[in-house]
């Protein structure tokens, strides 16, 4: 079960050479949607963080997390103590498979500790129209929850790069 998620952003090639210094740990590779130059990378091996971008995140919540493999929506949130409270119970309903949006995966949420409010939500799709759909729905209880005091949520979209092996 993933108990901790670390994250960090930079160029593909500073990326690529750190899964190739660190072949022990599990790492995903990502793509910006909106900008080929900007790449993540989540290092999800429950292991004690080796990156500088003090992105640490303790899980709290995963549905169906089986693979990492899909559109990823990254929604980052800050969440006073009363919308913690509805942000978890929306959440809790995707527990119910029927209750999930069409094409949505898995989802995970974290909390950044030294950050008391702070909090990102992964949501993995089946592709970009399937995220593009609920994103719009005016159903869409999570676009509520806003971010460092705007209205909406920070969101960034990637695409998973696929191993060069």
């Amino acid at each position: 079960m993933l108990k901790n998620l670390n994250l960090t952003f930079g160029p593909e090639k500073q990326l690529q050479e750190i899964i190739e210094n660190n072949r022990d740990r599990q790492m995903i590779l990502l793509e910006s949607v909106t900008d080929s130059e900007k790449f993540a990378l989540l290092d999800v091996s429950n292991e004690e963080s080796i990156f500088h971008s003090q992105l640490d995140y303790r899980i709290y919540h995963t549905i169906n997390l089986k693979e990492w493999n899909g559109f990823f929506e990254f929604r980052y949130v800050t969440l006073d103590t009363e919308q913690q409270k509805i942000f978890n119970a929306h959440l809790g309903k995707w527990d119910d498979p029927f209750n999930r949006p069409v094409g949505l995966k898995s989802t995970l949420v974290g909390h950044d500790e030294r950050k008391d409010y702070e909090f990102l939500m992964i949501n993995i799709w089946e592709d970009q129209e399937d995220y593009v759909e609920w994103e719009n729905e005016s159903d869409n209880e999570f676009r509520e929850f806003g971010h460092g005091g705007n209205a909406q949520a920070l969101v960034a979209q990637y695409k998973l790069v696929k191993n060069k092996e």
